[in-house]
């Protein structure tokens, strides 16, 4: 395995499963799935995308500098973060699991990241789609299984191939973010330095209420067990 360039803050050894886990985990918090699934069914999604997308490109267009290509990489991430929470949302909603709860369903999470990073086979007959395509398609299909009742014949595999949709999308762009990630044989890559997953952009008061529950999820036993790589 390739050596790391990238330097977590507090001196934090960076594993790629682990940093996006913990930005998964905090996705649900600050932005709870009926929420994330609202945005979907506005249409706003895709900006939300368009957004990370645009910082990224914008601090790579910077050149070699060290910081801007920190932030490309932090942003990267947190792009493809937000995938894999879709993804999630898709495989969640209109189930019997309740996802408005303080506590996110930490299994899923941690075996969506694992299909993200291809630990886990991703269904073969779903195509991998530019992101344009992706959200048009998943739009369409949270539109059309929120105007029918719960249970409804077919809604369970229409939101299953928007899950796998998602998944795809977010695995397409794993694969050159980790590529990022290393360095080169001869040690010569400048280090990207970033914050641990789960900082956030925005500061205030929801931030400060969420943040000691982020880190009591992190610490439990229930997140702990899902740590080590599978």
């Amino acid at each position: 395995m390739s050596l790391s360039r990238v330097e977590v803050a507090g001196g934090i050894e960076f594993s790629p499963r682990e940093w996006l886990r913990r930005e998964v985990l905090w996705a649900s918090l600050i932005v709870p799935y009926d929420l994330q699934m609202k945005a979907w069914l506005s249409q706003a999604a895709f900006q939300q995308h368009n957004g990370n997308v645009s910082r990224r490109d914008l601090f790579n267009g910077q050149g070699e500098d060290p910081e801007a290509q920190s932030m490309a990489f932090l942003n990267q991430g947190k792009n493809i973060a937000s995938s894999i929470s879709s993804a999630i949302l898709f495989r969640i909603f209109r189930t019997d699991i309740d996802y408005q709860t303080a506590t996110p369903p930490l299994e899923i999470q941690a075996t969506a990241i694992d299909k993200a990073l291809c630990a886990l086979p991703v269904n073969g007959s779903t195509p991998h789609l530019g992101d344009v395509q992706a959200y048009e398609n998943c739009t369409r299909i949270a539109i059309q299984v929120n105007q029918t009742e719960p249970g409804q014949f077919g809604n369970r595999r229409r939101l299953l191939q928007a899950a796998r949709i998602m998944t795809n999308l977010a695995s397409a762009e794993t694969a050159s973010w980790i590529k990022s990630s290393e360095q080169n044989g001869e040690g010569s890559l400048l280090a990207l330095v970033v914050p641990n997953g789960g900082y956030s952009r925005s500061a205030g008061p929801r931030v400060e209420m969420l943040q000691p529950i982020f880190h009591q999820i992190v610490v439990s036993e229930p997140y702990q067990a899902l740590t080590v790589d599978r």
